[in-house]
């Protein structure tokens, strides 16, 4: 199960309830789920009708969608009952963004990341490092490294303690 986003995916739905969506059809200049999703791709997605709004995790069938999670909605965070004339596209809700702020620093939400590896990077206390100079040529093969056990701080080939 991939998560998988895309641009310009929406569709329409004659759906009701507050069950799976079936889609019914793409408004022109936009592209159908099929389009970009597999059978069981996650996708973000937001469905519209009336003054009605859900955005959530959803699962991918064959040309429908089971609504498997409700990150928001106009219920109070939980499913929307449809009325037969919704509209389903794809979305980024902001609740899971990762973006720049105005100075260009990376924002990440409090969870923190998570690398494909499994290794993950939370509540991250790296200060600014200043007045550092190297000079000459390094014959280590760390440039910085930092040892826990003995409390001391390598950068290139100098080691001293680490306060």
């Amino acid at each position: 199960m991939a998560l998988t986003l895309a641009d310009r995916i929406k569709q329409y739905t004659t759906s009701t309830g507050s069950g799976d969506i079936s889609f019914t059809g793409t408004p022109a200049g936009f592209a159908s789920f099929s389009s970009v999703l597999s059978v069981g791709d996650l996708t973000y997605y937001c469905i519209e009708e009336s003054d009605k709004w859900e955005v959530g995790i959803g699962t991918y069938g064959s040309d429908n969608m089971v609504r498997s999670y409700v990150l928001d909605s106009s219920n109070s965070g939980s499913h929307i009952s449809l009325g037969g004339s919704g509209i389903v596209f794809v979305t980024y809700p902001a609740d899971k963004s990762v973006y720049r702020d105005q100075e260009s620093r990376l924002i990440v939400g409090p969870s923190g990341l998570i690398f494909d590896n499994g290794s993950v990077l939370k509540d991250f206390k790296l200060t600014e490092l200043t007045d550092v100079a190297i000079s000459g040529t390094v014959v280590s093969t760390h440039v910085f490294a930092l040892n826990n056990t003995n409390k001391s701080i390598l950068i290139g080939d100098v080691t001293g303690p680490s306060n």
